[in-house]
């Protein structure tokens, strides 16, 4: 991974080039579009970003799969770049957290709007699938999809970053993730309103938890550090992830963890 990131940084060309390639690859593009933003500035990456949806538009004309899945992954490039341009202006992760929910739910909703037979036909595929029964359930699917691949792509680019120029700085700027009292508040107040409600805003409701999740995700990752726990417990924790139940929990760490500061508790234990 160290030499596709030195290769990226080498120049322009480069960067294009593997970002083209890497649409074929989850989560390339998004790192390289990443990486190049974070270290090159905005205009840099929104030339690589070019590049990476150069594919997208092929796909969507050309291709015989259902042209809404091109829409998402031109969403997920573009929703690539903004976050890495939010990380790069704040650099407060907390704030980056929020802004990919909120970026992946208005650019996914004006697919929704754009792409309107397009997204028919992938609802028309979709229920059967996986029983949903509307476009909103659908569009609240693609959304997360988006946030959350945008959300690895970009903590591969920083840890690419980090690899090159501050060696161990993700580790420790991951581990130290956690949402400011505000935030947090209102992250969990949205998501427990989404958790109750049986209406389609509801669900909508219930993306704001990806930041908890994220953040009790790396809560966990610090106490095997800190304690110096077998790495299996992190193998572990991301199977149990794909039952539910762990997620829900997860998120409330990440929600007890702003509200109370868990990592300064353990610390000085």
């Amino acid at each position: 991974m160290r030499a596709l990131a030195e290769l990226v940084m080498r120049g322009r060309m480069q960067a294009c080039s593997i970002a083209f390639i890497g649409f074929a690859f989850p989560f390339v593009s998004s790192a390289v579009i990443g990486l190049v933003t974070l270290r090159k500035g905005n205009l840099e990456g929104f030339i690589v970003m070019l590049w990476a949806i150069l594919p997208v538009l092929l796909s969507y004309f050309f291709s015989e799969n259902n042209p809404y899945l091109a829409v998402v992954s031109g969403i997920l490039v573009l929703t690539s770049l903004l976050v890495a341009v939010v990380l790069r202006m704040v650099s407060l992760w907390d704030w980056t957290l929020m802004a990919v929910v909120l970026i992946s739910v208005f650019l996914t909703l004006m697919s929704g709007l754009f792409f309107k037979s397009e997204l028919a036909d992938f609802v028309q595929w979709v229920e059967e699938v996986f029983e949903l029964s509307s476009a909103g359930d659908v569009l609240v699917l693609v959304t997360m999809g988006v946030a959350i691949n945008a959300l690895l792509g970009l903590m591969i680019a920083r840890w690419w970053q980090a690899l090159l120029y501050n060696q161990g700085g993700f580790q420790k700027e991951f581990h130290s993730l956690k949402l400011d009292k505000s935030v947090g508040a209102g992250c969990l107040v949205l998501a427990l309103i989404g958790l109750v409600s049986n209406n389609s805003f509801g669900v909508w409701l219930k993306l704001a938890s990806i930041p908890l999740l994220i953040c009790g995700i790396a809560f966990v990752h610090f106490t095997v550090k800190f304690l110096s726990l077998n790495k299996f417990w992190l193998f572990l924790m991301y199977v149990s992830m794909l039952f539910g139940t762990m997620s829900f929990i997860l998120a409330g760490v990440g929600a007890a963890d702003s509200f109370l500061n868990l990592r300064e508790r353990l610390t000085k234990r």
